[in-house]
């Protein structure tokens, strides 16, 4: 059986003095499951998964056919359509073997719009973006638009000149070159440490500094910067009450004591 497999998202905000609203283009990194490419690594030809970047515009009564710019409103529409199983049950899948649910595929477009971003920054981070426009006919494949986009502006003059073109046999078409775009890393919250000023620690003897507690015992530093930090004294005394009284031999050491530090930790 053939499926659509829906990889990933990167939707363009398109926010315009000549447009009466903010819009967006459903950008989806995707392919059949039925179709692969070639691609040639180390003397040799591999057959690859495709995928392909495009404006994501697809549903079974073609409401949206060639539709290039949606309001927030049409893609929650595009959203309902396209998450509504056909009549054998069938969604668009996340992974080769997994469906996406029907309310999972809703809150995957809805988050598209959440962490869209203007053309221009996709263009800074050195993405290259397209406008196509092209038709079938019985020669073959017949390109009739195929330029680089840079600019909001020169996006939405092309959107509004050919988008949604009635005609099936002509397609047209955002997209990103290559499988994969050029994105910042996420940086989670938890791996940001926040600094502490002036905070108090808990110091073994002369030497050491109180790291954290391990199953079998206690971890240490040489170096201040390696010891575990508090805001205060008394959270500090609180720790080594409830955390540290079952650590006898920790608790009963005759230098352990708690300083405080100064600076930036």
């Amino acid at each position: 059986m053939s499926y659509e497999i829906l990889y990933k998202k990167a939707f363009i905000k398109v926010e315009d003095k000549n447009l009466p609203e903010t819009y967006y283009i459903p950008m989806v990194l995707m392919g059949s499951n039925n179709c692969y490419e070639p691609v040639y690594r180390n003397g040799r030809t591999y057959d690859i998964p495709e995928k392909h970047w495009n404006t994501f515009s697809y549903t079974k009564d073609r409401v949206f056919h060639n539709q290039i710019l949606f309001t927030r409103d049409e893609i929650t529409e595009l959203a309902v359509r396209t998450s509504t199983p056909s009549e054998y049950g069938d969604l668009f899948h996340k992974t080769r073997n997994t469906q996406f649910k029907q309310k999972e595929l809703f809150r995957w477009f809805d988050n598209g719009v959440k962490t869209a971003q203007s053309i221009e920054w996709y263009i800074s981070k050195g993405n290259v973006c397209k406008f196509t426009v092209s038709k079938w006919n019985d020669n073959g494949r017949e390109s009739l638009v195929d330029e680089y986009i840079t600019t909001t502006g020169r996006l939405v003059e092309l959107a509004k000149q050919y988008q949604s073109n009635p005609d099936t046999k002509t397609y047209v078409q955002v997209s990103f070159s290559g499988r994969e775009l050029n994105l910042p890393k996420k940086v989670r919250k938890s791996s940001i440490k926040e600094k502490i000023e002036n905070p108090y620690v808990i110091k073994i003897g002369e030497d050491y500094y109180f790291n954290k507690l391990t199953k079998y015992g206690y971890r240490y530093s040489y170096y201040a910067n390696g010891a575990k930090y508090f805001r205060s004294r008394a959270i500090a005394e609180r720790y080594m009450e409830n955390s540290l009284k079952h650590r006898i031999y920790v608790t009963k050491h005759p230098l352990l004591k708690i300083i405080q530090l100064q600076g930036s930790y």
